[in-house]
């Protein structure tokens, strides 16, 4: 019987994180490339950008070396359609990279690489994703109750670090009755649905923070997949990131 019971807690003891953890998502040490749509379903050159954006379902580097979120700001809501996924918290993010120096200008559609304007979109859309950068390894562990992020730098971070936690929604669509695009039936994926940031606690060396895990829908759509990054102080420009399906996407 003396036997039985240590085979009996080594088993659970195996078996539990498998339960907790049903999802591991690691980035490479070289720096994957976060891009950031901005854009609106008030705003008539913006399905271009969001057929663009979708695009990036099929590639072959998604998650791997790229990571695509959309998020959809609410200034175009005042001019005859609002925009359910929109936000002020989105609009505000926009803006500081404008403040930053990190943009020329605020407008839709917009497109960031790693915290960087990228202008050149609308006359060559093809993405160079080649790292430039060794930032370290980041985690992200997807379990049925939480998501828990560790972030394994090469250097020693100078400054407190921000963890980033993006909900996303995939081949969502959506009549719009009113406003530029009135007629016309959008399809948006990797729209951001919930964006939660967790700084670093002052004082701390652990480089983990724990995200509750998404059980509900947002603005009426359940969460397809996550995009997970990391900034540093103030600063936007993600330091690293990594980002997947969620378990039984639909």
């Amino acid at each position: 019987m003396h036997h039985t019971i240590p085979a009996l807690c080594l088993l659970l003891f195996f078996f539990a994180p498998l339960q907790a953890a049903r999802l591991t998502l690691k980035s490479t040490p070289e720096q994957t490339l976060l891009l950031e749509l901005y854009t609106s379903e008030g705003c008539s050159s913006c399905p271009a950008a969001d057929r663009w954006l979708a695009k990036l379902i099929d590639h072959k580097e998604l998650w791997k070396k790229i990571i695509p979120v959309a998020f959809h700001v609410d200034y175009w809501d005042r001019l005859g359609w609002q925009d359910k996924f929109a936000s002020a918290q989105f609009s505000k993010r926009q803006r500081r990279y404008r403040l930053s120096g990190a943009a020329s200008a605020v407008y839709t559609p917009g497109f960031f690489v790693n915290g960087k304007e990228w202008k050149t979109w609308f006359r060559h859309p093809v993405l160079d994703y080649k790292p430039a950068t060794r930032p370290g390894v980041l985690h992200a562990e997807v379990g049925t109750r939480e998501i828990r992020v560790h972030f394994q730098p090469t250097h020693t971070p100078t400054q407190p670090l921000v963890a980033h936690l993006a909900l996303l929604g995939t081949n969502i669509k959506n009549a719009i009755k009113n406003g530029e695009n009135a007629g016309k039936i959008l399809t948006h994926t990797f729209v951001v649905l919930k964006h939660s940031v967790q700084r670093q606690q002052p004082g701390t060396t652990g480089l983990h923070w724990t995200f509750p895990y998404p059980k509900k829908n947002y603005h009426g759509h359940r969460p397809s997949a996550i995009a997970v990054w990391i900034s540093s102080g103030t600063h936007l420009a993600p330091i690293q990131s990594v980002g997947g399906w969620l378990p039984q996407r639909r």
